[in-house]
């Protein structure tokens, strides 16, 4: 299990910010379609909320799971944790 660091989180948004003129020129060239955009934005956000919390997990797993199942994995679910 793993806790998302909120330090962390800030310190990479630090270095993103001072990558600023390059990250532009990327996002130029690789765009995320309006339709997409949504759940990154959903994710962004659900992330730093955990971070901020302190929630731990077992967080590689729950990302392998997701790529694996997509919605119909539920990683609780042998667990009894998700309904």
């Amino acid at each position: 299990r793993a806790r998302l660091d909120a330090g962390a989180l800030l310190a990479l948004g630090e270095r993103l910010e001072a990558r600023g003129a390059r990250l532009a020129a990327l996002g130029a060239r690789a765009t995320v379609p309006p339709e997409d955009l949504w759940p990154l934005r959903m994710l962004g956000g659900l992330f730093a909320l955990l971070a901020r919390l302190g929630v731990t997990e077992d967080w590689p797993a729950l990302v392998r799971s997701a790529a694996r199942d997509g919605w119909d994995g539920h990683i609780g679910a042998e667990r009894g944790t998700f309904g």
